[in-house]
């Protein structure tokens, strides 16, 4: 429930184009974004549960951002060498 509630927390900064893109349509952004957040909810309890720590859900959280936002989102832009 939390990690669904925390995917609504983001929706309007994708409604309003501050987090996402303007290619996908917008019910296609919420609907896989909805369906990360919640997956990556249930890794990240696990991990916390499983090791007794919160540090493991911290390094999976950071580990996300770094390769959706710095790896996988510069792979997939189009631009003049892009065929």
């Amino acid at each position: 429930m939390s990690s669904f509630v925390w995917s609504l927390w983001h929706w309007p900064l994708i409604i309003n184009g501050l987090y996402g893109n303007d290619l996908s349509p917008l019910y296609y952004q919420l609907f896989f974004f909805t369906v990360f957040i919640m997956s990556s909810g249930v890794i990240m309890t696990y991990l916390r549960l499983s090791t007794n720590s919160l540090w493991t859900a911290v390094i999976y959280h950071m580990s996300s951002n770094i390769y959706i936002q710095k790896v996988f989102t510069p792979l997939t832009v189009q631009n003049s060498q892009s065929s």
